[in-house]
């Protein structure tokens, strides 16, 4: 029996988005989003904020369902958004482990997901060029904090073919992860001139929280080992995870619409690991490999992530070792400013390093 704790997830990034353009503009975004609905029924998360700034504006009197926005086309605009997240993703483990014979190792995991993540972002759109009156300026900024903790099982099996092969096989449920979204959003729009008695720059703002739980894809995999003579032992397993079983769940079905799109979108991939192992007395040298497929289903390309670890270890004594290890993850993906529609996907590229610095003591 055990009790452990394992982080699954940083969060900690910064992005930061800039250029120009002279095809599209976000108010172009907000129009679209707002078309077909009275001011009373806008999102006060999105195109609510734009109406209240004067962004859109109903087409008249009359028909207050339509909108026109504070845009000409074609004009230069210089767009940015900055994106700041923070937080982590571990996993409390209550485990217990039985060997037969000593050849058959069996195990069993209930696993408790605790989170905690925190984004930050900020929109801004200029007229630099000065080429639309009365339109100056806009900024829209979303702040986010989700919080939540669930529960998962996980069970495993190690064949013990030989003294030195090693064949094992696992499950893991899907992860139910009850989650509560605090939020806060805001936009700012200034003017060349007055736009009402109130002067040339308008602010709004929407808060609110929303609670749901999300399950995760189960995931099943197999690996396989090999020791040599306690020198060096190899390692390597492949992972099954089928993304499209992903769900939302809220109690007024809010969230059903992402549940479609994740099934018509998300795909069936795999990841897999490989590692090797040195034992060279008093160090102990490691090396591995690890690719984590796309969850639109490629093992490579945009959004699968591949990693690249090694390490060393030193044991002073039989009861003390010191270790240290690095991490290297990269990935690429697109993102969209706003409606894929309307504007070109930029191309993102992640770096991250981790280093893991472990002194260890055993006790007899």
């Amino acid at each position: 029996f055990g009790i452990s704790y394992n982080r699954l997830n940083d969060f900690n990034f910064n992005t930061s988005i800039n250029g120009s353009t002279d095809t599209s503009s976000i108010i172009t975004d907000f129009v679209n989003s707002a078309n077909g609905f009275y001011p009373s029924q806008l999102s006060g998360t999105y195109e609510w904020l734009a109406y209240q700034t004067y962004l859109i504006n109903p087409e008249s009197s009359s028909d207050t369902s339509h909108y026109w926005g504070m845009m000409l086309p074609n004009t230069p605009l210089q767009q940015s958004k900055v994106i700041k997240s923070t937080g982590r993703m571990g996993e409390l483990a209550f485990s217990f482990a039985h060997s037969f014979n000593d050849k058959i190792y069996a195990g069993a995991t209930l696993g408790v997901p605790l989170l905690k993540y925190r984004r930050e972002s900020t929109y801004t759109e200029v007229d630099h060029t000065n080429s639309v009156w009365p339109f100056r300026t806009l900024k829209y900024e979303e702040n986010l904090l989700t919080s939540g903790n669930g529960f998962n099982l996980k069970a495993g099996i190690i064949y013990r073919v030989s003294e030195k092969v090693r064949l094992g096989a696992y499950v893991h449920s899907p992860s139910v992860i009850k989650l509560t979204d605090n939020y806060e959003y805001k936009m700012s729009a200034n003017y060349d001139t007055a736009i009402t008695t109130q002067g040339s720059a308008y602010s709004a703002s929407y808060t609110g929280y929303f609670k749901y739980k999300a399950y995760t894809p189960a995931r099943a995999g197999g690996s396989v080992s090999y020791i040599h003579n306690r020198l060096f032992a190899l390692n390597a397993d492949v992972e099954y995870i089928g993304y499209a079983s992903a769900r939302l769940k809220d109690n007024d079905n809010y969230l059903d619409p992402i549940n479609l799109t994740i099934q018509k979108k998300y795909a069936a991939t795999v990841n897999a690991r490989a590692g090797i192992e040195f034992n060279i007395d008093p160090l102990i040298l490691r090396a591995g490999y690890a690719g984590y497929g796309s969850f639109f289903g490629p093992f490579t390309g945009k959004f699968a992530r591949n990693s690249f670890c090694g390490g060393i270890g030193f044991k002073r004594k039989k009861n003390t070792y010191f270790d240290i290890g690095a991490i290297y993850t990269r990935w690429t993906e697109d993102y969209y400013l706003y409606d894929p529609n309307l504007v070109k996907a930029t191309s993102l590229t992640h770096s991250v390093v981790y280093l893991t610095f472990t002194l260890g003591i055993k006790f007899n």
